[in-house]
């Protein structure tokens, strides 16, 4: 008990017994995770699985069935979904000016606290400067303007006055991806975050997700852009949740020796059915303790 109070302490994210439908509809049912600093999860699972659906109620875009998502006091989620929803009236550079990030609100906190200052050099307003200088230092806000130039123009967005309604959908998904690493949120929950991405733009996406520091969940059908990017795979089959600690290869190596497992015990539990059933089929008259017993194991047993 113990130990797993620890464990869900270190968690930044810790999903229990999660539920969602639609009435019969049962999408999937008592999923129970943990996503701790530095994991790189991708969940596998069949389409329809419930995949999108997970991630929108991580982030409280939606709601569960049943189970709780609790989260480490403090921290930023940045999802990125497979359909953008802008203000299209806005041109580029006012949407990403708009976006009201972290680091945008550390930056306009800062400026006005040292603008404060010209004029009122009291303790509390020093502190308050100190305290944003290391924020800033934290979040590598200095250069925050060129940091929203470099990653706009790797998913190649130059024209920044240029009307978001005027964009392509895979531009507004290029789009959103860029305001989202911009920010660089605590945890990133990703659907499918190679659509509309070259090559060039994949690899360099690969490289940002794989530093150290970065923490994600991610929903993504490319096997080879996962293969370089996650540590840990949760695959969710036949409503039952399997966690791989290892890239893809791992989990397919790990996946084909389950299933391997699983023939094995299929053909042992048909050996002895067949058994049961000769024995079943001879009707003994005599229903004693022992009878009901072995009746009651073939019932399993089928």
């Amino acid at each position: 008990m113990i130990l797993s109070c620890i464990f869900e302490a270190m968690n930044l994210i810790s999903v229990e017994s999660l539920a969602k439908d639609y009435g019969e509809r049962v999408l999937f049912e008592d999923l129970s995770f943990g996503l701790s600093r530095g994991n790189k999860i991708a969940l596998v699972a069949n389409n329809g699985a419930g995949k999108s659906s997970l991630l929108k109620i991580i982030k409280g875009k939606d709601v569960s069935s049943a189970g709780e998502v609790t989260q480490r006091k403090g921290i930023e989620i940045g999802y990125l979904s497979q359909n953008s929803d802008f203000d299209e009236s806005l041109t580029i550079q006012q949407l990403v000016e708009s976006a009201q990030s972290r680091v945008s609100k550390i930056i306009s906190d800062y400026e006005k606290a040292v603008e404060k200052q010209i004029n009122d050099f009291s303790e509390i307003n020093q502190n308050k400067v100190e305290e944003l200088t290391l924020l800033m230092d934290q979040y590598s806000a200095w250069d925050y303007e060129r940091r929203i130039k470099q990653i706009l123009t790797k998913f190649k967005i130059t024209d920044l006055s240029q009307k978001v309604g005027k964009l392509s959908g895979g531009q507004k998904k290029r789009l959103s991806l860029s305001i989202l690493l911009i920010d660089e949120a605590d945890v990133l929950l990703l659907d499918e975050p190679t659509n509309h991405l070259d090559v060039e733009m994949i690899e360099w996406l690969e490289k940002y997700l794989s530093q150290q520091k970065i923490t994600l969940l991610m929903v993504t059908h490319d096997r080879y852009f996962l293969e370089n990017v996650c540590n840990h795979i949760l695959e969710l089959e036949n409503g039952q949740l399997y966690h791989h600690k290892g890239n893809y290869s791992y989990f397919l190596e790990k996946r084909e020796e389950r299933e391997s497992n699983f023939d094995v015990e299929i053909q042992k539990a048909g050996k002895l059915m067949k058994k049961e059933l000769e024995w079943v089929r001879r009707s003994p008259k005599a229903r004693t303790t022992k009878s009901k017993s072995r009746l009651q194991s073939f019932e399993k047993i089928k």
